[in-house]
């Protein structure tokens, strides 16, 4: 019956038990919201690189382990939520997602980010906590309009000196570290 609703824009389908979704899933390509978080999906289901509308999509808490280079077809996406999915890296396709202004992928295996991360410009709220960062990766520090970081529970040790090009950042969080001495350049940072 969902299926049969062409001109939905909005769909909740989280804590439902899904463990895929039917090839027929496509016709609902309206879709502007999309909510499948805390469900037991495991891959990231193909059928969603033809939501070409998609603006908000919630993944998180599921079993995609990886995401294929499609992600980079949903370049309509504002927020993308990808916590606690099992992700170990991410394609350089990220980087297509250039109206990108949240993005979630706290709880998850990830040590560092593509170049290509550098493309997310529009990005305003990163949450990359609980994951396995060393060093803040270089992608993030060239995200200049970030006004929210949160690197918290990760392993990073020190910081880049060039913390400072984040001149717009209003919030960042680097608790749970294991910082020695205050970063250099967290002083320098101004909005």
């Amino acid at each position: 019956v969902i299926l049969e609703l062409q001109s939905l824009e909005k769909l909740d389908l989280s804590k439902t038990y899904l463990s895929r979704l039917p090839v027929a899933f496509d016709t609902l390509a309206n879709l502007k919201i999309l909510d499948l978080s805390f469900n037991g999906i495991e891959g990231f289901p193909s059928v969603l690189a033809n939501f070409k509308k998609l603006e908000w999509l919630g993944l998180g808490s599921n079993h995609l382990q990886a995401l294929p280079p499609a992600i980079g077809d949903l370049t309509t996406l504002k927020e993308l939520s990808l916590h606690n999915a099992g992700l170990h890296r991410l394609p350089p396709e990220i980087g297509n997602l250039t109206q990108l202004e949240t993005l979630t992928l706290s709880f998850n295996n990830l040590q560092d980010v593509p170049s290509e991360f550098s493309n997310l410009q529009n990005l305003k709220v990163l949450d990359i906590r609980n994951n396995i960062f060393y060093v803040i990766p270089d992608g993030v520090i060239q995200l200049e309009n970030l006004h929210t970081l949160n690197l918290s529970d990760n392993r990073i040790t020190e910081s880049p000196s060039n913390l400072q090009r984040l001149k717009k950042l209003q919030s960042l969080d680097l608790s749970h570290n294991a910082f020695t001495t205050i970063p250099d350049g967290l002083f320098d940072l101004t909005g």
